[in-house]
């Protein structure tokens, strides 16, 4: 499983990574940046989630765990048309509702498959750290008004730290990940 489950953590990892870069660097954010870069950040945090479900079908056969399936599915969906709808409307008040109504469900899902799985797979306790990064940063969105003002910079450097959060976590598994799948491969000498 891990051979097949390694890369589209990675992706999601280097997704992250640059997203959280960008936020950084990116000293006075226009709205259009905002909704671009937060478009490009959920929807290929969605890909990615709906190349793990794949991945994880493949290795479980036709009769994988279907609710686990469903929920990656539905959380990739979610993340996906969130990330539509912030580039079609950027402006922060949009931005902020409508990435936390795409993290919080993302984010519970993940916690879910990280309760569900964490004893039974590796990747139940990424799923958990994530989960919770995600779902905190769905609740402390709509409430950056009451700290600082609802303008793009504030909200990317929330959805930023997260995302800095989340691609050390999985860059760290899927690299591992990646490793103990060579490991457990059969070496083959020339004769």
């Amino acid at each position: 499983m891990m051979a097949l489950i390694w890369k589209p953590l990675l992706l999601r990892a280097l997704i992250a990574a640059v997203f959280g870069a960008l936020t950084i660097f990116w000293q006075e954010p226009s709205a259009l940046v905002m909704g671009g870069s937060g478009a490009f950040y959920l929807i290929g945090t969605g890909v990615a989630m709906y190349w793990l479900r794949d991945r994880l079908r493949q290795s479980a056969g036709s009769s994988g765990d279907a609710l686990t399936l469903n929920l990656l599915r539905s959380a990739g969906i979610a993340l996906a048309v969130g990330g539509v709808l912030i580039v079609i409307f950027p402006t922060p008040e949009i931005f902020s509702i409508v990435v936390t109504i795409a993290l919080l469900p993302a984010g519970a899902v993940e916690i879910f498959l990280g309760l569900r799985h964490r004893r039974t797979t590796v990747i139940g306790r990424d799923w958990l750290i994530t989960g919770v990064v995600n779902a905190a940063t769905g609740l402390i969105l709509p409430a950056v008004p009451l700290f600082a003002v609802l303008e793009p910079h504030a909200l990317l450097g929330v959805l930023g730290g997260s995302a800095i959060i989340t691609a050390v976590v999985l860059l760290l598994a899927a690299l591992g990940y990646r490793h103990e799948a060579q490991s457990a491969r059969p070496v083959h000498h020339r004769p």
